[in-house]
This record gives structure tokens, C-alpha cells and sequence, in this order.
């Protein structure tokens, strides 16, 4: 005896299989994940640095060719390359195929854990999968009483931080403001007086700037590193430099041009939301999250920042949602199944004429698909776009 006949034979039975196959599959629906990408293993790691203000060359030398010289010898590895740019760069990872993913992370994990100590003050690393989401969202902030370094400093102390902690959030960035950094502005006049080159002030500040290794202190356990840093970071410290000129004589550097830390006038990142300069937060999400929900908990967060900052000038706008294009596409697959249900009701109707038979269609086919919901769950897959 077949289960078709032990269905027919005993009704109540079959109904009672359904009923808890549609259990089954409303439960595995409500925690079914809904995803741009199915969540897979990356083969690949990225190491991201930033120092802002820095030059490529600056990003290059100090940052990347340190990173690649520790990371060189690591196993699982298959090639390595690096791209740097002012005040960022982006070390790409590839590994070898069936390479124990997880051991190589916590091996990258541990080498920039070290040589980070070595670093250039203000450098920061980050690393994650070689597979990133796109942007979640895209925000944009504005305060008409607030100039951008204002407003930017502002957003990471108070909406990066809150919004990097909610559920299923990757990471949250904010630009917008042009970023800080030691100008010198020269007078060209009184570099001909004294018959100095740029070439020479460049390399005077370098060399009283340069970041040295200071050895280390080791103990039955650990190695500590020592590194020595330069006593020259404000603007005074550097306009107290000694520039020699063509006499051999010493001439302060603050002598020949004008020193000042500040924003960069030409900036990298201009924002601009409805006309108004503007700082953007950009929101990504966990490869494992569900970024419909994701979204929400985004949109709840910056509606208690409107609150909190109602009369203050504080402006909150998104400008950017993937998560509409996944709720139009999750409905829009919706939509198809009800129509295709139709569809066959009606074709079964025409051709049997009888609407016994039509019963069967309609009951089997919302169980079946319910019933899916939970096997999907049941073996990790996710509803993707």
C-alpha cells in the first residue's frame, strides 16, 4: 500500500499531514532569511587601510609593502595584490582551492595584529571577506548650523555608533567632510630669497617626521614591539623646523611659509542632499543577516534620531534603499504564484468541467508551497533576489 492509497483510505490522516506541513512551513518562512546573494564561503580576503590625508606613494610605502611582506609567508594564500590611493588602499587575498578558509582568517587575523603596531600613527585596518555586500543604504545628514567637520564629527560619535551595533549590520561609514590634514602654503618670493627648494623642505620634514622602529621587549611569552614616534604634530612643532638654504644657515620653516592644520580645499567626497552639503552614511550588511529586517531596525534608529534632534536643525534622509528593490521583488514573485495558481484552477475547470476536481489543485498547491518554506529552512537556504 502506497501513501497515495493510505490517503484516500483515511482522509482524517491526510489531513492532519497537511495541517502540520503547513506548521512545518509557516514557522520555517517566518525565519527564513531574504538576501540579495545566497550566503556561500568566500575564497578570497580584504584587507582595507586608511590614513587620511596621505599620499599614495605615503599609503604605499609605509602601509601596504609592510602588510604584504608579513602576510608573504603565510600558507593557503595563492596570490596577493594591492592597490593604494590617497589615504586608502585595499590588499585583495586570493586562496588556494579547498584551503581551510576559516584557519587562513585567523592567520591574517593574528599577522595584522602585529605589524598594525607598527603602522604610521592614525592608520586604521580593517579587515573583512573577500565577498562584500553592496551598500545597504545610503543616508544623508544635514545641519544648516553646522559646518561639515561639525556635522561629521557628530554622525560618528552618535549615529555610526549606534547604528553599528544594531543586529545584523557589517559596518557603517560617514564622509562627507573634507578630510584634515597639515597644510603648508609657501611663499614663493622667500623661497627665491633664501634659495631654497621644495625638494630640500621635503626632505628636511621627512626626515624629522619619519616613524623608526625602537626594537623590542620580549618575555617568556610575548613580544612587544617599540615603536618611536615623532614629537612634531602640531602646526608650531612643524613651523619650528630648521630648513638649511644655500649660506648653510639655518631658517625656520615657519619663516618661509605658513603652516596650519585643516581641511583640504580641493575635497575628495562632495555630498550634496537637495542642494545642501551634507555628510553620507553608508550602511552594509552581514552576508548572514536578512536585509529587509536589516533595513528596518536602520529606519527605527534614524526615526529616534529625528527625535532626539527635533529642533536642533538635524536633517535625516535616505537617499539610497536596496531593501525596496527586494520587497518589490519579494512581491513581485508573490504575485506569480498567485496568478499561476489561478492559471491552473482555470485550465484544470475548462478541461474537467467539474468543480470536484478543482478542489484538489487548490488545496495541494498553497500546501505544497507552504510545506517548501520549511524544507528550505530545514537545509539552510535563503529566499534570494
Amino acid at each position: 500500500m502506497n501513501i497515495s492509497e493510505i490517503c484516500v483510505k483515511r482522509p482524517v490522516l491526510a489531513s492532519v499531514i497537511s495541517f502540520i506541513l503547513v506548521i512545518i512551513g509557516i514557522i520555517g518562512y517566518q525565519h527564513l532569511a531574504t538576501r540579495f546573494f545566497p550566503d556561500f564561503q568566500s575564497q578570497s580576503i580584504n584587507i582595507m587601510t586608511s590614513k587620511p590625508a596621505a599620499s599614495a606613494q605615503y599609503i604605499e610605502r609605509t602601509i601596504s609593502t609592510p602588510i604584504e611582506q608579513e602576510l608573504s609567508g603565510l600558507s593557503g594564500i595563492n596570490n596577493m595584490q594591492s592597490v593604494s590611493r590617497q589615504g586608502s588602499s585595499t590588499i585583495s587575498l586570493d586562496l588556494d582551492q579547498g584551503a581551510d578558509y576559516d584557519q587562513v582568517m585567523n592567520n591574517v587575523r593574528a599577522k595584522v595584529s602585529i605589524i598594525k603596531q607598527l603602522l604610521p600613527t592614525g592608520s586604521k585596518v580593517f579587515i573583512s571577506s573577500g565577498f562584500g555586500n553592496m551598500p545597504l543604504l545610503r543616508i544623508a545628514v544635514t545641519n544648516k548650523n553646522m559646518n561639515l567637520d561639525e556635522l561629521q564629527d557628530y554622525v560618528n560619535r552618535n549615529v555610526i555608533k549606534t547604528i553599528s551595533q544594531l543586529p545584523g549590520v557589517a559596518q557603517a561609514n560617514a564622509f562627507g567632510a573634507p578630510p584634515k590634514a597639515m597644510v603648508i602654503s609657501f611663499n614663493p618670493s622667500k623661497l627665491n630669497s633664501q634659495k631654497i627648494t621644495l625638494s630640500q623642505i621635503v626632505n628636511q620634514i621627512r626626515d624629522r617626521t619619519a616613524v623608526a622602529t625602537g626594537g623590542s621587549v620580549r618575555t617568556d611569552s610575548l613580544t612587544i614591539p617599540i615603536n618611536m614616534q615623532s614629537s612634531i604634530k602640531t602646526p608650531a612643532n612643524f613651523g619650528n623646523i630648521n630648513i638649511v638654504n644655500a649660506d648653510g644657515k639655518f631658517v625656520k620653516l615657519k619663516d618661509l611659509a605658513k603652516v596650519s592644520f585643516k581641511g583640504f580645499d580641493q575635497n575628495p567626497s562632495i555630498v550634496r542632499y537637495n542642494g545642501t552639503p551634507a555628510v553620507s552614511i553608508v550602511v552594509s550588511s552581514r552576508t548572514d543577516s536578512n536585509e529587509i529586517a536589516v533595513a528596518n531596525e536602520v529606519y527605527k534608529s534614524i526615526q529616534q534620531f529625528r527625535n532626539q534632534a527635533e529642533g536642533r536643525g538635524f536633517k535625516f534622509g535616505v537617499y539610497a534603499d536596496m531593501s525596496v528593490f527586494m520587497k518589490n521583488s519579494v512581491h513581485e514573485v508573490y504575485q506569480a504564484i498567485f496568478v499561476s495558481i489561478i492559471c491552473v484552477v482555470l485550465v484544470i475547470f475548462l478541461f474537467l468541467g467539474s468543480l470536484r476536481s478543482v478542489i484538489v489543485p487548490v488545496v495541494t498547491i498553497p500546501v505544497c508551497l507552504i510545506a517548501a518554506m520549511g524544507v528550505m529552512y530545514a537545509l539552510g537556504y535563503s529566499i534570494n533576489m
